[in-house]
């Protein structure tokens, strides 16, 4: 659903208590009302795209950039070949401890891939002729909504958790953590409603446990 980010700002200053944005301006909402909408898009893996993606010859090493140059991949979750065949995903600490000299071999098709971090990432073995390539990869947007008329494309059943979110960081930057824990708690909720199972979100469950069980 396409809806004007203004209207969003608004209700997040009222909840907020900051209705006129005194203490908070309309262009500081707007960034986390942006940052919380890739959060959410993260925890429930919404937004996968594929990128088409041409290899160099003789190289190894990549970065997500040589992929997407605007900076939108989060995460790789695969690489296809050419001929569309996934290649398998292979820890980068065992491509040493199978072969020493492993960064030497090249072969006449890319058998895996290694991510390296969060922004680097390795096609082996090399080849001598560039390849196209198909990579699968979780996006976000990195950029804050420049003014009240930009056009939010939320899904609807995203909007609440995303403004539950936004007001949970503002809050965070308040310090209110008594008013936070609820905040947090709805976030949570909605999120586990909407995905199964998702590593991610152990993480952000283990957190968002310890914010709002009550103290010992």
């Amino acid at each position: 659903m396409s809806q004007a980010v203004g209207p969003l700002v608004d209700q997040i200053l009222r909840r907020i208590r900051d209705v006129s944005g005194t203490a908070h301006t309309r262009d500081l909402v707007r960034r986390f009302l942006n940052y919380s909408e890739g959060f959410i898009g993260i925890a429930e893996q919404a937004n996968l795209e594929n990128f088409s993606f041409t290899t160099d010859p003789l190289r190894l090493v990549y970065n997500c950039k040589d992929v997407d140059a605007t900076g939108r991949i989060f995460s790789i979750r695969s690489i296809k070949d050419e001929n569309g065949k996934d290649l398998i995903e292979c820890p980068f600490g065992m491509l040493g401890g199978a072969k020493s000299n492993w960064f030497r071999d090249i072969g006449p098709e890319y058998l895996t891939w290694s991510p390296i971090g969060r922004d680097l990432f390795v096609l082996y073995p090399s080849r001598q002729a560039a390849q196209t390539m198909t990579v699968v990869a979780l996006t976000h947007v990195p950029y804050p909504y420049p003014n009240d008329a930009a056009v939010t494309t939320l899904q609807d059943h995203r909007f609440a958790e995303t403004l539950d979110l936004a007001e949970a960081l503002m809050l965070l930057r308040l310090r209110r953590l008594d008013l936070l824990k609820p905040a947090l708690q709805r976030v949570l909720t909605g999120i586990q409603g909407e995905v199964e199972a998702d590593p991610s979100l152990v993480v952000i469950g283990d957190v968002g446990q310890q914010l709002t069980s009550p103290p010992k």
